[in-house]
């Protein structure tokens, strides 16, 4: 294999952003259609303490038991590892938990593959992700609609298959 071909780890530290990419796409587009439903100011007034709670990396963390059940029943998957995420992370997935409800079954699916996903990463795989994901959000618009075009057409090719394991070897 030569060094210019992505590895599978490599490939899989890719899926996992561009999925980890796609989550918080859906929890924004959740959250900005429901701060569409509110009055202008609500919606100023929320977005201001919603920041606020979430995005000081100082804040301090939440206890798992302290978080509300239904919180917990979407954010299951990374009980184990609650503890060793930042305040501002547990603040930021309570959010968006809480907005869980409000999606369509189809991105209540997603929503939960992306979590399960994410919670199976070792640490420097997360940390991988991330700085995939803030080099593909800090790319012109243009760049980030062919990276997502180029994404989509990875997708959608069919994987190499490989030949039954009950199958005669291909003569040469």
């Amino acid at each position: 294999m030569s060094d210019t071909q992505p590895t599978r780890a490599k490939l899989v530290v890719l899926q996992t952003a561009a999925s980890f990419l796609i989550c918080a796409m859906i929890a924004i587009f959740a959250l900005s259609q429901n701060a569409g439903a509110q009055t202008p100011a609500a919606a100023v007034s929320t977005q201001t303490v919603s920041q606020k709670k979430t995005d000081d990396p100082s804040s301090p963390q939440i206890q798992w038991k302290k978080v509300p059940e239904a919180e917990k029943k979407v954010l299951a998957p990374l009980e184990k590892e609650w503890q060793s995420l930042p305040g501002q992370q547990h603040r930021k997935l309570i959010s968006a938990a809480k907005e869980y409800p409000k999606l369509k079954p189809i991105e209540q699916e997603r929503f939960q593959e992306r979590l399960r996903s994410w919670s199976s990463l070792t640490p420097e795989q997360r940390n991988t992700a991330r700085e995939k994901y803030q080099s593909l959000i800090s790319l012109p618009l243009e760049k980030q609609q062919e990276v997502k075009a180029r994404w989509n057409e990875k997708k959608a090719a069919p994987a190499p298959s490989a030949p039954p394991a009950d199958a005669p070897p291909a003569n040469k």
